[in-house]
């Protein structure tokens, strides 16, 4: 009966967020859901909404699956990891890693992006391609998580350019729990203003 439960449980949760409930599958989609956003912020801007709908609904199941730590998204492609990272935080990590450098796993999921062929993804690919392919590099991608995790770990407050040399050389605190949110929903709205920071007002239709 415990094994129904469970069964029902992730089946329920596979068709509301479209991948498998354990950590390292979607801590993939937050990642993908990010790069598509960043491409096609400014030429797709109708489904951006959607995607950051998508990505904070992924990133609050991490978030409370480690003790409301949000920031914990990022540690998969952590080049510092502090010390005193918790034990299942690095877990999960290193399941989706694989032994993979942050920049090669950016660059698989980017890879992955840009040869989606399943009916209703396949756009986004094409999408890409017309746009001339990827314009950010994986350490920009990773810049920018980083920029997302130390907001949600409270260590930082201001925008994506006040400060470089602090988003890039301090280490993320997965140890203390960061900002809080009561849903999914006040997750979203949070990081909204963070993408619009990042890449402008231009590619973001209010939902």
């Amino acid at each position: 009966m415990i094994y129904i439960i469970k069964r029902f449980s992730q089946i329920l949760q596979e068709k509301i967020f479209g991948v498998s409930n354990s950590p390292e599958n979607i801590i993939k989609d937050v990642y993908m859901e990010g790069i598509k956003l960043i491409e096609m912020w400014n030429t797709d801007s109708k489904d951006s909404p959607h995607w950051i709908n998508h990505m904070s609904e992924k990133m609050y199941l991490i978030g409370k699956n480690n003790g409301d730590k949000f920031q914990s998204f990022f540690c998969p492609i952590d080049f510092h990891r502090r010390k005193d990272t918790p034990s299942k935080i690095l877990e999960f990590s290193d399941k989706y890693s694989k032994g993979r450098t942050p920049k090669e796993i950016i660059k698989d999921e980017v890879d992955f992006v840009c040869n989606m062929t399943r009916s209703g993804k396949k756009k986004y690919a094409n999408q890409i391609k017309i746009q001339g392919g990827i314009s950010r590099s994986p350490s920009d991608y990773i810049y920018f998580f980083k920029y997302i995790a130390l907001s949600l770990s409270g260590q930082y407050s201001g925008g994506p350019w006040d400060d470089v040399r602090f988003i890039e050389k301090t280490k993320v605190n997965y140890k203390n729990q960061g900002l809080k949110f009561n849903n999914h929903k006040d997750l979203q709205k949070f990081l909204s203003s963070l993408f619009i920071e990042f890449l402008g007002p231009n590619g973001y239709i209010s939902c």
